[in-house]
């Protein structure tokens, strides 16, 4: 049987072990040879990592010719090599868990002179460890091979088979974190490419997740809540459709009661400040909540508390409870006997999420006449945003488009009176 011969530029192989052996010209040139395997005892690169590696010394070993060339056009000496690159490679799961332990990410503001970086939010945090840990479960040769393996086609056909077994929002995650943590190992040096393999895909936009509940709908959901023991996820959701507030905000809210008749709210998200005066729905579940908790020992400060615990709800816990109430609503309660329906089934509600809430909150305060502007103030979105979730709703409500008429008409009768 003929005898298997790899063969990459100035790699040397000795019974499997490649070795970096540089000729007379290249030691000239001061590069040195060196074993190429994972520290100086760990195991020998194979074909794939050694071929990888020699393509980033070709690299190098062109800039280190052209830094020749020009010293010898200007009659100047050569400089020393420094920073020569060494024989380890990153593996894309050695780069996320040094990603992971910058400083940014470990919670810390960087401050240095006038430099200033924000700390990434524990919740981003935990997100991104989660679209990379979809890369491990999914791929464990792309995750165990050097960063620098990757290529743009290696990383679309990840994109692409992601996208089949797990969604397309799962293949954007992944990708996206993907990136973030090569742009970050770039900048710093850490590896070494001519260009992020992750940018420019061209990826697929999921379709976007707009879903709004009907008064009838959200009316059973707090049902719901109240008839299973769940009291203050009725308040929550009633708090969601009323304020427009996201999850996050509702549930850290603290009750320091009312400034002028307005709720406060700082959204955590944009910091933003939003004042929302007190509609009597929510006035009444507020009020309903403080009655049920007056032979608590301890209050809590938050208006969304876990009534089981007496604490503050976890975003993730609540999550769960959340979805102990929609599941019930879409099946219905019965008795305890079983026979008769307390809550009737409303299958509709299946797929409604808490996130749900403020898209809800938007729609209706349009469908109210409210502008845009006036949406804005209450919910605190962009006149952008508020144009993507009207533009998806708007369009089934048919009195939003009898009233603009109206107004039409009006003015178009103003203006004839005022020219005769």
């Amino acid at each position: 049987m003929a005898k298997l011969t790899i063969q990459i530029t100035h790699i040397k192989w000795r019974d499997g072990r490649p070795r970096f052996e540089p000729g007379p010209k290249l030691r000239n040139l001061g590069f040195k040879g060196e074993d190429l395997r994972h520290g100086p005892k760990g195991e020998w690169f194979d074909a794939m990592e050694a071929k990888t590696w020699a393509d980033a010394k070709e690299k190098e070993i062109a800039e280190r010719r052209a830094q020749a060339a020009a010293a010898r056009a200007s009659k100047k000496r050569l400089p020393a090599l420094v920073g020569a690159r060494g024989a380890q490679l990153i593996s894309v799961a050695e780069l996320f868990e040094l990603y992971f332990q910058s400083p940014r990410m470990k919670g810390e503001t960087v401050e240095d002179g006038k430099r200033r970086q924000k700390a990434a939010a524990p919740a981003t945090v935990r997100d991104y460890r989660q679209k990379s840990d979809s890369i491990a479960k999914f791929d464990e040769a792309i995750w165990s091979a050097p960063v620098e393996a990757l290529s743009k086609p290696i990383v679309y056909d990840l994109y692409e088979r992601l996208w089949a077994a797990k969604g397309i929002a799962t293949a954007r995650g992944a990708v996206a974190v993907l990136s973030s943590a090569i742009s970050w190992g770039l900048k710093r040096g850490r590896i070494k490419m001519p260009a992020n393999p992750c940018q420019g895909l061209g990826m697929e936009m999921p379709d976007a997740r707009l879903r709004c509940l009907s008064p009838e709908e959200v009316r059973h959901l707090v049902a719901t809540a109240d008839a299973i023991g769940r009291p203050e996820i009725g308040d929550a959701i009633i708090m969601g459709v009323w304020t427009g507030q996201r999850q996050k905000d509702r549930l850290e809210l603290v009750d320091r009661g009312l400034i002028d008749g307005r709720r406060v709210f700082q959204q955590s998200k944009t910091k933003a400040i939003v004042e929302i005066r007190q509609a009597p729905e929510l006035e009444q579940r507020i009020n309903q909540a403080r009655k049920r908790r007056l032979d608590w020992k301890v209050k809590p400060l938050e208006l969304i508390v876990d009534e089981k615990t007496k604490a503050p709800f976890k975003s993730d816990w609540y999550r769960h409870v959340y979805a102990e109430v929609r599941a019930a609503a879409a099946a219905g309660v019965k008795d305890a006997q079983g026979g008769e329906w307390i809550i009737p089934p409303m299958p509709s509600l299946s797929d409604a999420r808490d996130q749900d809430l403020r898209d809800t909150s938007v729609t209706w305060l349009a469908r109210a006449g409210c502008t845009h502007a006036e949406i804005g103030q209450i919910t605190g979105h962009s006149d952008q945003s508020i144009q993507t979730i009207l533009r998806h709703y708007l369009s089934r409500h048919r009195e939003i488009g009898d009233n603009a008429i109206a107004k039409l008409i009006a003015w178009y009768d103003g203006q004839a009176e005022g020219a005769k």
